[in-house]
């Protein structure tokens, strides 16, 4: 089966669930930014046998199933989905086969099981901070970006933590939750 990964333009041949990849290792840029340039070009990277943890996945936390040819092209599914901080890639299936997931090993390391077949992935963000700078000060674009990641008027702030999430989001009355998705006052 030949597949392809549209953003890099390339072809991959997959088969029974093994893959031949063209490339090992790769970067994207990203680009943070703050009003007084303490905050340098950032971006994320990707190594098939690096941040990997074999015949592992992160259960319980998918947002989204996507079908990809190759662990790379999971990799840019992720980055490019704000919510995603970590992807399980299935080499025991050709659908389907790509899991992001909104935790990761660090801010959820019960979920991490023994799954055979399965590759653990965090997502590899260098934000390229000045010494003395905090994470939370550089702009990272989630909340910017055309899927606005908070609910029912809450208010999005980049963060630039390597181990968390990409965003947060500060909720008005009446609603919680990491997206500002549960409300807590009746309606009508």
């Amino acid at each position: 089966m030949n597949a392809i990964c549209p953003s890099l333009g390339r072809s991959v041949s997959t088969s029974a669930g093994l893959f031949t990849l063209l490339f090992l290792h790769y970067t994207v840029p990203s680009l943070p930014w703050c009003a007084d340039n303490k905050c340098l070009e950032g971006s994320f990277s990707f190594d098939v046998r690096k941040n990997l943890v074999e015949d592992h996945a992160l259960v319980g936390y998918v947002i989204e199933s996507v079908t990809v040819a190759d662990p790379s092209c999971c990799f840019e599914k992720c980055q490019s989905d704000c919510r995603c901080i970590s992807f399980n890639y299935l080499t025991y299936t050709t659908q389907e086969n790509c899991q992001l997931n909104k935790e990761n090993m660090n801010t959820n390391s019960s979920g991490l099981k023994l799954i055979k077949g399965s590759r653990y992935y965090d997502l590899v963000v260098n934000y390229n901070l000045e010494a003395n700078v905090h994470p939370n000060y550089c702009a990272n674009g989630c909340c910017a970006s055309h899927i606005f990641p908070c609910f029912n008027g809450g208010t999005c702030r980049d963060t630039s933590d390597v181990t968390k999430e990409r965003f947060n989001c500060s909720c008005p009355p009446c609603f919680q939750g990491k997206y500002c998705e549960i409300a807590l006052c009746p309606t009508g």
